[in-house]
């Protein structure tokens, strides 16, 4: 379960990768991009584009520890190959808080920079991302509760 936890995180990585590319690419494209002051024109490359890749980048790297970590307590049955429908719900939910968290940080700062204001739904969604990156686990215990 380890090694499909890793490629689906890796996965999760690129694809938030590449949505931000795509995402802000058209942008560049437009000329009224270009002639806005200098420092709003790097603060979007910033929040959008350099902080989302960063951020993937470092979630490719980590990808063995972090699903080391997501599966700890079942890293040592063997390597026999069993998914079981709650390993998807942990892994699920893991990857849909790590995506809320990048885009959500991204955005966060990326206003924040730009603006020198707070962003609160960007924030709270970062925040409500990171619990559902920690409770991953708990919601399978749910799972396992509410499914028998």
């Amino acid at each position: 379960m380890v090694g499909l936890a890793i490629l689906l995180v890796r996965a999760v990585a690129l694809f938030v990768t590449l949505s931000s590319i795509y995402a802000f690419v058209p942008a560049l494209a437009l000329s009224s991009f270009w002639q806005q002051a200098s420092n709003l024109v790097l603060f979007s490359l910033v929040g959008h584009l350099f902080l989302p890749v960063l951020l993937s980048s470092i979630i490719w790297y980590f990808s063995d520890s972090i699903a080391a970590k997501l599966f700890k307590e079942e890293a040592d049955e063997g390597t026999a190959m069993d998914i079981r429908d709650e390993h998807i719900v942990t892994v699920g939910c893991f990857l849909i808080g790590v995506y809320l968290l990048i885009t959500g940080l991204a955005t966060f700062i990326g206003f924040w920079i730009s603006s020198n204001m707070i962003n609160y739904p960007a924030l709270l969604k970062a925040v409500m991302a990171f619990g559902l990156i920690m409770g991953s686990r708990g919601v399978r215990k749910l799972y396992c509760k509410i499914r028998s």
